[in-house]
């Protein structure tokens, strides 16, 4: 048992539900992303979280939801395949965790105190339109 009494099991599906409302209620897409950021983040304990969504136009990722820090901030623009382990996960199409971001190949510091980090591709139709990535 974990905060409140709640199984992790329990706060994962209640989670899930704030989500799936959300979607549904909320038609503004950067007020619906932001919120989302900020649940998942806050529900599995990490640090910072954020959306990166491809840009249509030159295909980069762009930092549009979620934490800022330092080295990275909201607008700032990955090559896909280039840069980072979202950059990896934009080219894979594959989630990718990395348990140690000190051992990981395709990490670049985005805040000097992470250690760990997971980006999950975000795909419709089989086309990439962002990366979720949360850091710890």
């Amino acid at each position: 048992m974990i905060e409140g009494g709640r199984s992790k099991e329990a706060q994962d599906l209640l989670l899930l539900h704030r989500v799936a409302e959300r979607i549904s209620s909320i038609l503004d897409l950067p007020i619906l992303l932001e919120q989302i950021v900020s649940d998942v983040a806050q529900t599995f304990g990490y640090c910072r979280s954020a959306v990166l969504l491809r840009d249509e136009v030159t295909g980069e990722l762009v930092i549009t939801h979620g934490w800022t820090g330092e080295q990275k901030k909201i607008g700032d623009r990955f090559q896909i395949g280039k840069l980072g382990i979202a950059g990896y996960v934009g080219k894979t199409l594959q989630t990718h965790y990395a348990a140690d971001v000190s051992v990981d190949p395709y990490y670049e510091i985005g805040h000097p105190s992470t250690r760990s980090e997971v980006d999950i591709p975000l795909v419709v139709r089989g086309e990439l339109i962002g990366i979720f990535n949360m850091q710890h």
